[in-house]
């Protein structure tokens, strides 16, 4: 069963009515167990004596004993439900991001109020998909095709899904086309085999792939309903757009959160005393958004919004990588395409700009790992071969002082949003309550002390995975 939990967006309610599918769903529940065995027809024998203070068998009937048998069904559920006991999971909540979708579930056997993600840190799925002669494809091993097959690999969907207008510079990596007048998003994409792909379709190959790695993970496949989040910047098509996509992978959409909102119900926020006000500094893969919500007598309220839909922690893997290009062509001029083969089975990170765009990720993990040292440094390898195939490894190296200077700009925009959001609503640092950080890139120590001097908070909520934190609030309105 999946039901809204109480909590209610009075802004929502306003949206739903115009919306193409109903989102609160309710069912009713059947008990199958088979109650009582059919009465014999036979007597019984001459020699059993009863107990006369008893009534007589031939005068109980089947009706009469049917209220009985009701009675301790009803207890029998009722421990069951005081235990913690829901039955078979049937809905879940799902966050289909722009750059990793997660799914997560209430957990049959730990009591109530118990939320799960799916497969955990393994669960966090890339939203990738290829699109290959034999089939598609969906999540790391889908990313993988990007260096052999990039034409026919395609990501940040999300991006494109529902949207009216998109500018050249947005859709630089692909080939669009005009979609079908049926579809809900005006463009789609145009793969390298030539197939029409829509924004939806991405969406629903990336919520199948999550069905089936949850159904794994509960032991059965009955999922069938599932609540779901999207920017609060969607307008009324993007979340059609996007609800279509669930309804393609054969899941109805029962309730749609915007993700703030999520991401406060994750940590319970809702019902905290004393809280007024919450920021949500969101800063994933792609895009960075700021929020404030407002919170009144149960009811919660996304105020404002501001963002950078061009800043994402792909910004930083991109910049590090454009220094190890630097610092390699100063050596020899290392980094060029290479034909040679590696050795069958052996995997080679080779000193080629798609390689170092996967080592400037690791780099940045690494130093922001050990950020708190000054003297830090990330180190990492690359292999490159001459004329004759004959490889040579290099190594490559990244200090926290290269590290701060290469990206002191886009920390810089990362603290703007925060002011212009303030700014909108006319509010103050000291009015905000609490400030909950998701997304991947909010794991970095320097966004994190970013957050905390421009709100001038000493606590910021960061226990849940900032990966997961979305899909998690979804999860927690499942009744």
């Amino acid at each position: 069963m999946c039901e809204p939990n109480g909590l209610k967006n009075r802004r929502r309610g306003k949206r739903d009515k115009s919306t193409t599918a109903p989102f609160v769903h309710s069912t009713g529940s059947k008990v199958e167990d088979n109650l009582m065995s059919k009465p014999s027809s036979t007597s019984l024998p001459k020699t059993l004596t009863l107990n006369p203070l008893l009534p007589s068998l031939e005068n109980i009937s089947l009706m009469s004993i049917l209220p009985i048998l009701g009675t301790l069904l009803v207890l029998t559920c009722a421990l069951l439900a005081y235990s913690g006991f829901r039955g078979r999971t049937t809905c879940i909540g799902i966050d289909l991001g722009t750059t990793f979708s997660v799914a997560a579930v209430r957990s049959e056997g730990g009591g109530i109020g118990r939320v799960e993600v799916v497969n955990g840190r393994e669960g966090i799925v890339p939203s990738v998909v290829w699109y290959g002669e034999e089939g598609v494809v969906v999540g790391r091993k889908a990313r993988e095709k990007v260096k052999v097959d990039s034409r026919n690999v395609i990501y940040n969907a999300k991006r494109f899904i529902g949207r009216d207008s998109i500018s050249k510079s947005e859709w630089r990596e692909f080939e669009l086309v005009k979609s079908p007048p049926s579809t809900l998003s005006p463009y789609s994409f145009l793969t390298g085999s030539q197939k029409t792909i829509s924004p939806e379709s991405v969406g629903s190959e990336i919520v199948k792939f999550l069905l089936n790695m949850t159904s794994v993970y509960l032991g059965h496949s009955q999922i069938k309903t599932a609540v779901i989040s999207v920017p609060t910047k969607f307008n009324q098509k993007q979340r059609q757009a996007t609800a279509e996509a669930f309804k393609m992978a054969g899941v109805k959409v029962t309730r749609i959160l915007e993700e703030p909102e999520a991401a406060a119900l994750a940590y319970g926020l809702v019902k905290k005393v004393g809280v007024n006000f919450i920021l949500v500094y969101d800063f994933g893969g792609g895009t960075l958004d700021v929020s404030v919500l407002h919170v009144s007598e149960g009811y919660v309220e996304v105020m404002g919004s501001e963002g950078d839909e061009f800043l994402g922690g792909s910004d930083f893997d991109r910049v590090i990588m454009e220094k190890l290009v630097v610092d390699l062509e100063e050596v020899n001029g290392l980094v060029r395409n290479n034909n040679c083969q590696s050795v069958e089975g052996e995997e080679v990170v080779m000193c080629t700009v798609d390689d170092l765009y996967v080592i400037g990720e690791g780099l940045k993990i690494e130093i922001s790992n050990i950020y708190e040292n000054k003297n830090a440094v990330a180190k990492a390898e690359c292999v490159t071969y001459d004329s004759d195939c004959n490889p040579t490894t290099i190594s490559l190296s990244l200090t926290r002082k290269e590290y701060d200077t290469i990206t002191e700009p886009l920390f810089d925009r990362a603290a703007t949003p925060i002011h212009d959001v303030l700014e909108k609503l006319e509010l103050n640092p000291e009015d905000i309550d609490e400030v909950v950080m998701v997304g991947g890139t909010s794991r970095m120590p320097k966004v994190r002390e970013i957050v905390k001097r421009e709100l001038k908070k000493e606590r910021l909520n960061v226990e849940i995975d900032p990966d997961v934190t979305v899909a998690f609030g979804c999860a927690e309105v499942i009744d």
